[in-house]
């Protein structure tokens, strides 16, 4: 039996490399704001129902996969919190909106002011936290 461990494949390089060429900035600019005009002014250029409820499906889910990407993917905590503030926002903008009858972009912002709110309100506690029980809580997530 050969006590050598076997050799792991090697890693595969990366997709881009660091000295490729980036986009100009200007450039990068001017498709965000194109796709931010495509989007604000989707209601009046779509004509279908559903079109219109599949792009505000695609943004909601758009904005839940952003938040996981920064909790996980940046700092590398296991956290799905952010998913009850998102509904917390939602269930609040449904309530602004739809029993009270307030203006659409009036109840997005109240409602994004009520889920900032509630996250804040939640995460004071853990400032409590000793810094020895923080650092655990981030080894045993990984």
């Amino acid at each position: 039996m050969n006590s050598s461990a076997p050799s792991l494949p090697a890693a595969a390089p990366p997709v881009r490399s660091a000295d490729a060429p980036q986009p100009h900035p200007a450039r990068r600019l001017a498709a965000a704001a194109a796709g931010l005009v495509a989007l604000g002014t989707l209601p009046f250029w779509s004509g279908d129902a559903y079109h219109l409820h599949v792009a505000a499906l695609i943004a909601t889910y758009w904005i839940l996969v952003a938040g996981l990407n920064l909790v996980v993917g940046y700092t590398g905590l296991l956290s799905l919190g952010h998913v009850a503030l998102l509904a917390i926002g939602a269930y609040a903008f449904a309530i602004l909106a739809g029993t009270h009858g307030m203006p659409p972009f009036l109840a997005l912002a109240v409602a994004c002011a009520i889920g900032a709110g509630c996250g804040f309100v939640l995460g004071l506690p853990s400032l409590r936290l000793p810094a020895s029980i923080s650092r655990w809580r981030r080894w045993r997530s990984r």
